[in-house]
C-alpha cells in the first residue's frame, strides 16, 4: 500500500513537473516572441535613423563640394577684377 501511494505520488508529481516544464517554455517562447517583435521595430527605426543621417551626411558633402568651387571661383573672379583695374588705371580696393 506504501507503494502504492509512493507511485501514485510520483506519478503525479512528473505530472505536476512536465505541466510546469510545458507551462514555462510557453511562457519563455511568448516572451521571445515578444523580445523579436520589439528589437525588429528597434531594428526598423535604427535603420531609419541611419538613412537620414546618410542623407544629411551627403547633403553636407555636396554643400561643402559646392562651396570649395564658389571660393576658388571667387578667388578667379577677385584676380581678374584686380587685374583688369590696374589696365584701366581704377582704384580697386577688395575690402570695400
Amino acid at each position: 500500500m506504501a507503494t502504492q501511494n509512493r507511485d501514485e505520488l510520483d506519478k503525479k508529481f512528473d505530472e505536476f513537473a512536465l505541466s510546469l516544464a510545458k507551462y514555462f517554455n510557453q511562457r519563455f517562447d511568448d516572451l521571445e516572441k515578444k523580445f523579436d517583435d520589439r528589437f525588429e521595430k528597434v531594428d526598423q527605426k535604427i535603420d531609419r535613423l541611419q538613412s537620414s543621417v546618410d542623407e544629411v551626411h551627403g547633403m553636407l558633402e555636396v554643400e561643402r563640394d559646392e562651396r570649395t568651387v564658389i571660393a576658388h571661383q571667387l578667388g578667379r573672379h577677385e584676380d581678374w577684377i584686380e587685374r583688369a583695374s590696374r589696365k584701366l588705371n581704377i582704384d580697386y580696393d577688395q575690402a570695400a
